[in-house]
């Protein structure tokens, strides 16, 4: 366990001096990067990021994957603000019944997934679960709004997504995420029979975790965090857009993985995906300053995706044959 814990710090040490690195660099190309202003921006957005990779996180923690998230995040920002606009419900009844829709649907895909695994390994079943679901819940989301956007939501929503003072809420909202997630890693039973099941699943089941109740918690936990990403996006635009979710799946695994949440399972801290949200939201920003054409951020953030997970496989091959 310790040795997993240097390799993780290593990784977050790495992740920090690469986002100082390109900080430096892109400020000595365009200094406008370093703007009160534009710094509240990366801010905000990586706290809203983080909170969506530190749920993704969980599922990868216990060796699965939750290729559902995107669509996770369109259903909550449209049914929140159809909750709001259609219905003039309260705010905090709107709230909860779509974190709970979300959760529930986190709890189903879980509930699938462990029917499968044993004998299959968890990220087969949650890789087809959550991708089937993932198309279902957009083509459901589509279908019912006919691809429309929903605008005119009251302005007491916004409070979610504005600034105070210097200080985003999505950062505060961070704060108390990141204290609850400490607590159950790091202080309670639950964590440890998380890392357990993604570093050794026989040797959990042998010492009598109930591995599936632990799976479904992670899967719904992961989908209660993507609902309420969804929610403060829709906070921030003030609107509900069918088509807000698709790019944040890949955007939710990769800042988890880049902050050293391994996709075999069993490794990672809750400190990873805020540095790696931070990482890829210093790159989109700095792409934008430095008028280079949108059309290669997809390219940037698959490519350092793409490198952190061959370290990592290539680094568990070397552990494995100890090299």
């Amino acid at each position: 366990m310790k040795a997993k814990a240097i390799i993780g710090h290593r990784q977050e040490i790495n992740i920090l001096v690469m986002v100082f690195v390109l900080i430096a660099f892109i400020s000595i190309l365009n200094p406008k990067f370093l703007r009160y202003d534009n710094l509240l921006i990366i801010i905000k957005w990586t706290a809203v990021l983080s909170i969506l990779a530190i749920g993704e996180s969980f599922v990868l923690l216990i060796g699965g994957i939750d290729l559902s998230i995107g669509s996770v995040i369109t259903l909550t920002n449209m049914l929140i603000a159809g909750l709001l606009s259609a219905y003039n419900m309260p705010l905090p009844l709107a709230i909860f019944l779509t974190l709970a829709t979300a959760s529930l649907i986190g709890l189903g895909q879980g509930l699938l997934a462990v029917k499968f695994s044993p004998p299959l390994p968890l990220a087969i079943p949650s890789f087809i679960i959550t991708l089937a679901m993932n198309f279902s819940l957009y083509g459901l989301v589509l279908g019912v709004s006919g691809g429309n956007p929903i605008y005119g939501l009251p302005r007491s929503y916004s409070v979610i997504g504005m600034d105070i003072g210097p200080l985003p809420v999505p950062v505060l909202i961070l704060v108390v995420i990141v204290i609850a997630v400490f607590y159950i890693l790091h202080k309670s039973k639950l964590g440890v029979y998380i890392y357990a099941i993604g570093g050794n699943l026989q040797a959990a089941i042998r010492s009598g975790i109930n591995v599936n109740r632990v799976r479904m918690f992670c899967f719904s936990f992961s989908s209660f965090l993507a609902g309420l990403t969804g929610i403060i996006i829709g906070s921030i635009l003030l609107s509900g857009n069918p088509l807000v979710g698709p790019e944040w799946m890949l955007l939710g695994i990769a800042a988890a993985v880049i902050g050293g949440v391994s996709l075999a399972g069993g490794e990672g801290t809750f400190i990873g995906p805020i540095l790696g949200s931070l990482a890829l939201q210093v790159i989109d920003n700095g792409l934008v300053v430095l008028y280079v054409n949108p059309l290669w951020r997809d390219a940037a953030i698959g490519g350092l995706f793409l490198s952190v997970t061959l370290y990592d496989f290539i680094r568990r091959k070397k552990a494995l044959l100890g090299m």
